[in-house]
């Protein structure tokens, strides 16, 4: 026990811990031994008492500005927690697109869930395909004969009355253009699904089964520009169990999503 305890004293001494105090108490013990041995006179002991008084004002004032610096910090901390915006999170979607295309030009794999997919291919079409040469690229996004595409055409900000059946011209177009690019490049990485449902988000997973994956998540708002639809960041690292509840419901979406090469060849 008295060892364990000269140990802990001396690990004090070392991380520099209560040194003021370890120092009063040996002063203290040396002048009462000398005192008692009468080799020290009365004013040598005052004079320690003395020292020993001011070498303990000094550890309380010090003690008092620690605690005021500590007492700063934490209402600094909370003011800052008071203050929290939601738009320091939630950015529009132009504001991200740089950070994407770098992400996507370092990604090993990328799994994309949107409406219908071709204004993002339009923003990143470098990046995904060079994507696709790599550990593989996933496409998932509705089906043109679906009768949720007509609610994406009313919901977007250039809707007409015979909108909802051009967008089905120009999803069935883009559905045999991702043929060709992948046929002309060589893509056989690229994978490309339909569903029949309407996502409420955009999803860009990157590096979905890594450690390091990032999704990026853009809201559908209704009759708004897409370049300002509303986003946040997902990390793997950071936010494992929403980062896994979006990867999950990717996963479920694309083991039931039909082939998209299957619908064009059946149309």
């Amino acid at each position: 026990m008295k060892i364990e305890f000269l140990r802990r004293i001396w690990a004090d001494v070392l991380q520099g811990r209560n040194v003021d105090v370890y120092l009063t108490v040996l002063i203290c013990f040396i002048v009462f031994a000398l005192d008692i041995m009468e080799i020290v006179d009365l004013k040598v002991v005052t004079g320690a008492i003395l020292a020993v008084l001011s070498l303990e004002a000094a550890s309380l004032l010090t003690n008092r500005r620690t605690e005021q610096e500590s007492k700063q910090s934490l209402e600094t901390i909370l003011k800052r927690q008071r203050q929290f915006r939601l738009s320091e999170v939630i950015t529009s979607y132009s504001e991200r697109m740089h950070e994407i295309s770098g992400h996507l030009m370092q990604a090993d794999e990328v799994w994309v869930l949107s409406r219908t997919c071709r204004m993002l291919w339009k923003d990143y079409q470098v990046e995904l395909q060079v994507v696709a040469r790599r550990d593989g690229l996933k496409l998932l996004f509705i089906n043109p004969d679906d009768g949720a595409l007509d609610m994406v055409a009313k919901s977007a900000i250039w809707w007409q009355a015979d909108d909802g059946k051009r967008l089905k011209a120009d999803v069935e177009h883009f559905v045999r253009r991702l043929k060709l690019v992948q046929e002309k490049l060589d893509l056989d990485k690229l994978e490309v699904r339909l569903i029949d449902y309407l996502p409420a988000w955009t999803l860009i997973l990157i590096n979905p089964r890594k450690d390091d994956g990032v999704i990026y998540v853009e809201l559908a708002t209704y009759r708004s520009h897409s370049r300002k639809h509303p986003g946040f960041l997902v990390k793997c690292c950071s936010d494992a169990s929403l980062f896994y509840q979006f990867r999950d419901e990717f996963e479920q979406m694309w083991n039931d999503a039909q082939l998209a090469w299957e619908h064009d060849q059946a149309n």
